[in-house]
């Protein structure tokens, strides 16, 4: 062997950069963690046999609306926030899908692989194409469980297919745009950087069409939903509505819906923002799991330990 080589190779190099890289993916492991601990268990789940799902499109007002259903029993559709898409339920999924539920998860038209159609969005808009999928797949009436724009859009059907909807779980939704923080509605007038535009091209997989749907999703939360103290008490289903304690979503405006629906409860997520499925799955999923079991019990209250406040009318 020559012996410059022989002089260069170090057999402990491959140990050593095992060592490294393990010790990295636990500090990042340990850094992200719960989030980290929901993300193993998603793809962990992923590879199940209870992970294969139904998939489809329904065609509605000039636009294609992706779905996919998992499992079987009472229907629950899951609705994300605007600029995401539905995999931001990698949390709750498993769980709900354990849970005997037939799960449905929609992309926003616009989103992930929903067309936008030409037609200028609207959360009445963004209920029909709920209702569309439901009547594609027969289905009669369903739970609706929905985050901030979902939770928005929830907020419609409920109001405007009382018939089809039997409860609604709110996160993060806001019935007027008065509802949102001060802070927030003022960032929203302002163009996102560049890495913000990069990341949610990536995330709403919206590629060249991406500017149009920010500057349409942004005009929305300027100017809707329009929700009448009115319409909100025609809502007679079981209302969950969740809130962060630093949320985009005041807390006291939660409080108001709460108090304006038929039956409505509020928890309020101590420490949480605009992101709790992710960032507290943990207390999420308990409030989630709880009302469904027992969504008309009108007299419940909801406790997830020291990390979230409850309390109904």
């Amino acid at each position: 062997m020559n012996r410059g080589t022989e002089s260069a190779f170090n057999p402990s190099a491959p140990l050593t950069a095992g060592i490294l890289c393990t010790v990295f993916l636990i500090i990042v492991y340990t850094v992200l963690y719960p989030i980290s601990n929901f993300i193993i268990g998603y793809l962990s789940w992923k590879a199940t046999a209870a992970a294969v799902p139904e998939t489809g499109y329904v065609r509605r007002q000039h636009g294609n609306i992706h779905y996919v259903v998992y499992g079987k029993g009472a229907p629950l559709v899951l609705l994300h926030g605007g600029l995401s898409n539905k995999l931001c339920w990698f949390s709750q999924l498993p769980m709900l899908v354990r849970s005997e539920r037939r799960v449905i998860l929609l992309d926003t038209r616009g989103h992930g692989k929903s067309t936008p159609g030409n037609i200028e969005p609207s959360y009445q808009l963004y209920a029909q194409d709920v209702v569309g999928v439901l009547d594609h797949l027969h289905i009669g009436s369903a739970d609706v469980l929905g985050w901030s724009d979902g939770g928005n859009t929830a907020l419609m059907l409920a109001y405007r297919y009382s018939k089809r909807i039997r409860s609604i779980l709110l996160i993060s939704a806001n019935f007027n745009p008065e509802g949102l923080t001060s802070e927030i509605r003022r960032d929203n007038r302002k163009p996102y950087g560049r890495f913000r535009q990069w990341f949610n091209r990536l995330w709403t997989r919206s590629d060249r069409e991406y500017p149009q749907l920010e500057r349409q999703v942004k005009k929305l939360w300027e100017t809707s939903p329009r929700m009448t103290p009115a319409m909100l008490a025609a809502i007679t289903c079981p209302v969950l509505i969740i809130v962060g304690e630093h949320d985009y979503v005041s807390v006291a405006h939660a409080r108001e819906m709460t108090k304006a629906v038929a039956n409505g409860t509020l928890a309020v997520i101590t420490g949480g923002g605009h992101s709790t499925p992710i960032t507290h799955a943990y207390e999420i999923n308990r409030l989630i799991r709880r009302f469904l079991t027992d969504p008309k019990g009108s007299s419940r209250t909801i406790s997830t330990g020291s990390r979230a406040s409850a309390q109904t009318k």
